[in-house]
């Protein structure tokens, strides 16, 4: 099932996650007592990609380390 890309951003924001622009992406990365936890995904600047495809949610699920629910 896609999910919105926007509601994604929103969604690790509110986990705390910290926007960190780097040329062509945006990153998310969590921090815990200011030291990075090693969980971050990112998006692309581009606007062509409003949804996320579950093959990219797999690929984000595993860059933010997190297991099987």
């Amino acid at each position: 099932m896609n999910i919105a890309k926007a509601k994604a951003q929103k969604s690790l924001k509110a986990k705390g996650f910290v926007v960190e622009p780097d040329g062509h992406h945006v990153y998310y990365r969590h921090y815990l007592d200011g030291k990075a936890t090693g969980a971050y995904t990112y998006f692309s600047h581009g606007g062509h990609m409003r949804d996320i495809g579950e093959s990219i949610q797999k690929q984000m699920k595993r860059q933010l380390l997190l297991g099987s629910a």
